[in-house]
């Protein structure tokens, strides 16, 4: 999965990288409550590959570091389209991949 061209994330690995700073220790109640229920090991990366996504804990714990680990990315908030690819979908084409 290539998360705007930053960084390609094999789901069934380990999540690259590290959780930043701002969210390394966690006092909002709720979401300390949250983690403790989808992430095993909230303080690293370990055993974050989802190799069976059809396991609902997998793949929340992989998906619950992603987001911690790259919430600060800003590259995420860039448009997914190119103005000529919104073009192509308005006209009810396929655009080209970008290259």
């Amino acid at each position: 999965m290539d998360l705007a061209g930053v960084v390609t994330l094999r789901l069934g690995e380990d999540l690259p990288g590290e959780i930043p700073g701002t969210l390394a220790e966690l006092d909002l109640p709720e979401l300390v409550a949250l983690l403790a229920r989808v992430d095993p090991t909230p303080h690293d990366l370990a055993g974050t590959g989802a190799t069976d996504w059809s396991d609902l804990a997998e793949r929340l714990h992989f998906i619950a570091d992603l987001f911690r680990c790259h919430q600060d990315t800003p590259e995420l908030l860039n448009p997914p389209y190119t103005p000529a690819q919104l073009q192509e979908i308005s006209a009810h084409r396929m655009p080209p991949p970008p290259l």
